[in-house]
């Protein structure tokens, strides 16, 4: 009851429509009529307020949200103030250029401010600035926790200048994309062949596929990278066999659903392509936009020293306090970045991998050690969904684990990134694509892959896409405030100098953290004990390397062992006996 105690703030205009979902912990909306998902996109999912918050007090979800979209009159404006920090000066210049309605977020380090007005593309975020405005396709938790008391006003000159200045690609008053560095035109045929130079890209096109939705997505993605002209990459897509061979799926056919879902995905791909072309721009004039700068100018404040992005002097930090690093497991797992969990076949990693899952998701020490508890993502691509069972099974109890979620990829095609054609850069597949909006939507404190050599398309040895690849997962890690914990194979030179790693030393030089989990044997390699085991920190990079957590294998599950030099011990006495 709790939850709901200060809903009643919220303005009677906003609860006035059918637009409310309840949400769980991890703030995926739910459907207040069934308790399953809801979708933003579906109004079928949504339900009045008072059905929401009557839902909400039975039981169903910890708090309540508004779905915006085309049918109502608002935009929801988000400042992410962060854990124990102050608003920045820009976001409080935001917060009082805006004289409406606010409220406190459900964590209290966030500050939602709801305006009338239309975003032109849905939304706009700069994680950089902290700031997300949004009039469609978004929810917005509401707590009633009223931090400004005023009616919602119309604010649309304010988020038309707020989503200019913020957004990293501008659009024109008709919500086509201004594209400062267009792609050169080309002929049709010349599209189709740049877009089918990837191997991913091709399957997509040609319509070999298992989820159909990620793949159209990012065949649009990838025909606006080559090409700037809407037309165009309408006419190429929408020609493919993806669209056009597809069987028909319920009350509409594949093509019907594409040009249906048309505008949407075109704006968010044509805005992806011309972010990563002018971001290839910046690069080679060495020169960014500075966005902090435009927000800046726009609510009053006085325009920073130096142009260019990430530039700050080191004065800027006195008077500030230094914020602690954030872990998911202290000494081992840092949050935000991607550790490697190394473990030749049958040692366990896996097991020792869901362990850290269950225990995540359950918020109960992992190994005797503590961890940060929330939401987690478990792609496997190497276990099916039976295998996943009997992993879990007994390691908790699994009715209470509804923050796990699994994918089995096992038989499916796994690679989230893979070579181009001609320049062996890696690009990201359909399900990268679709695993960073579930992330969206999830908000996990963890993603667990398992394994590398599945996900992994290009050349093990080759530095440079080791590099990429690892870069692309940090990517994940950073923009959803998660740790990443990445399962590989060590090679037999690994295995034999005890280091545990595997392919180019690009993998254990980009990762922050690396761990081994090996047998124990003596030194003629005699394994006296089967079910021990030795999980070692090989890197770390905010850590210390070289610690141990000595494991036993127990009830289906490893356990820490009190006496770490016990086992090992006994492995050299009896190597020596024997």
């Amino acid at each position: 009851m709790a939850a709901s105690a200060h809903l009643d703030n919220i303005p009677s205009e906003l609860r006035s429509y059918p637009h409310w979902v309840c949400h769980d912990a991890t703030k995926r909306p739910l459907n207040p009529k069934t308790g399953e998902l809801a979708d933003v996109s579906n109004p079928e999912t949504w339900a009045s307020f008072d059905a929401a918050r009557d839902a909400l007090d039975g039981g169903r979800g910890v708090g309540i949200g508004f779905v915006f979209s085309h049918a109502d009159p608002f935009t929801g404006i988000d400042l992410d103030v962060g854990q124990g920090a102050q608003p920045s000066e820009g976001q409080q210049r935001i917060y009082d250029a805006f004289e409406t309605y606010a409220e406190q977020s459900p964590s209290g380090r966030g500050l939602h401010i709801i305006a009338k007005g239309q975003v032109h593309n849905g939304g706009v975020r700069n994680s950089a600035l902290g700031v997300e405005v949004y009039s469609s396709g978004r929810f917005f938790t509401f707590t009633g926790q009223v931090v400004r008391a005023a009616s919602i006003q119309s604010c649309q000159d304010l988020i038309d200048r707020l989503c200019e200045e913020i957004a990293p690609n501008r659009e024109s008053d008709t919500g086509d994309v201004i594209d400062p560095n267009p792609a050169p035109s080309v002929s049709d045929e010349t599209l189709r062949e740049r877009i089918c130079e990837s191997d991913v890209n091709r399957d997509h096109y040609e319509g070999r596929v298992s989820d159909w939705s990620a793949a159209y997505f990012a065949l649009i993605c990838a025909a606006c990278l080559f090409s700037s002209d809407e037309a165009q990459v309408r006419r190429v897509v929408m020609e493919s066999p993806l669209v056009q061979d597809a069987p028909p799926k319920g009350r509409e056919t594949r093509s019907q659903k594409a040009a249906r879902l048309w505008l949407r995905e075109y704006r968010r791909a044509a805005a992806k392509g011309a972010e990563e072309r002018q971001a290839s721009a910046a690069m080679r004039r060495s020169v960014n936009i500075d966005l902090s700068g435009q927000i800046a100018r726009t609510f009053g404040l006085a325009s920073p020293q130096h142009s260019d992005v990430g530039w700050f002097p080191a004065s800027d930090f006195a008077g500030k306090p230094c914020q602690p690093r954030p872990w998911h497991v202290r000494g081992l797992i840092p949050t935000g970045q991607v550790t490697a969990l190394y473990g030749d076949g049958g040692t366990g990693k896996s097991t020792v991998a869901m362990q850290l899952a269950a225990s995540t998701a359950l918020g109960v020490q992992w190994l005797g050690q503590d961890v940060r508890d929330g939401g987690v993502i478990y792609l496997s691509a190497e276990d099916d969904a039976e295998e996943l069972h009997r992993r879990l099974t007994g390691m908790g109890d699994l009715s209470a684990m509804q923050r796990l979620t699994l994918r089995s990829l096992a038989g499916e095609d796994a690679l989230l990134a893979a070579p181009q054609g001609r320049t062996g850069a890696l690009a990201p597949t359909a399900l990268f694509h679709a695993l960073d909006a579930r992330m969206c939507l999830e908000r996990p404190a963890l993603l667990v892959l398992d394994t590398l050599a599945d996900f992994f398309g290009g050349n093990e040895n080759d530095r440079a896409q080791a590099r990429q690849f690892v870069g692309m997962l940090r990517g994940l890690a950073i923009r959803h405030q998660c740790a990443v914990l990445l399962l590989s194979h060590p090679s037999v030179a690994g295995i034999a100098s005890g280091a545990g790693s595997s392919g180019s030393t690009a993998w254990s030089n980009s990762v922050r953290s690396r761990l081994y989990l090996s047998r124990i044997t003596g030194e003629d390699g005699y394994e006296a004990n089967p079910d021990a085991r030795r999980l070692t920190v090989k890197k770390s990079n905010y850590g210390r390397i070289g610690n141990e957590i000595m494991l036993h294998w127990d009830k289906g599950v490893f356990v820490a062992t009190e006496v770490p030099t016990q086992a090992e011990h006994y492995a050299k006495a009896e190597s020596v006996f024997m």
